[in-house]
């Protein structure tokens, strides 16, 4: 019994460090971005049967969609922690989140491939200015316990890669690809709120 109960309150005690470190309410919501953006960035796959239908293009363009996609989003790593210097990480993380929010609009809102594409791009971009902007809140609030928060965050967007790609697959089948797209845009728009409200300007500060 006790060897079963170790695991228990070692995760209790983890958690209870963490929360002692720094603020569990920013983790909590910076980790909810990483998971969408990670996330809608695999619904792609899931989807793109329906799309490559809807707009009669061919498998390797659809293809040529997802390497858009993450080519665009690894192109903003940079720039992003370079813009968070000059602005704020508060600016960055809650516009990488609309800017990913007003993306699934126009995807949903789609009606020719070269609207679809240009929505794509601006996910990519949108998503692409969160990854590094995210780490350095992290490593900022938290001492101690940073890895594990590092951690935690990270996980999240593992998370975010399994329960959203199956999600929208769900979805899809039901409703049609593009609500496949379309039920994250409440949630996206949530957690942007949420993120203007959680975080200081400056995570130094």
């Amino acid at each position: 019994m006790g060897a079963l109960s170790r695991p228990g309150s070692l995760l209790i005690r983890t958690l209870s460090d963490i929360r002692e470190d720094g603020p569990v309410s920013i983790l909590l919501v910076v980790s909810l971005g990483w998971f969408l953006t990670l996330g809608v960035r695999i619904v792609y796959p899931a989807l793109l049967p329906q799309v490559t239908a809807e707009f009669g293009v061919s498998n390797a363009t659809t293809g040529a969609f997802v390497g858009l996609l993450w080519t665009t989003y690894a192109l903003l790593q940079f720039p992003g922690g370079a813009i968070a210097d000059v602005v704020g990480e508060r600016l960055v993380l809650t516009g990488s989140i609309l800017l990913s929010a007003g993306a699934v609009g126009v995807i949903v809102l789609s009606s020719t491939v070269e609207t679809f594409v240009l929505a794509t791009v601006l996910l990519g971009l949108g998503t692409g200015l969160f990854g590094t902007t995210r780490l350095t809140v992290i490593s900022a609030l938290f001492d101690r316990m940073r890895t594990t928060a590092i951690s935690v965050n990270q996980a999240a967007g593992n998370v975010g890669n399994v329960v959203l790609s199956a999600s929208a697959g769900f979805v899809s089948v039901y409703l049609g690809w593009r609500w496949g797209f379309g039920f994250l845009l409440p949630v996206l728009l949530a957690c942007s709120i949420g993120l203007w409200i959680a975080l200081p300007r400056r995570a130094s500060t």
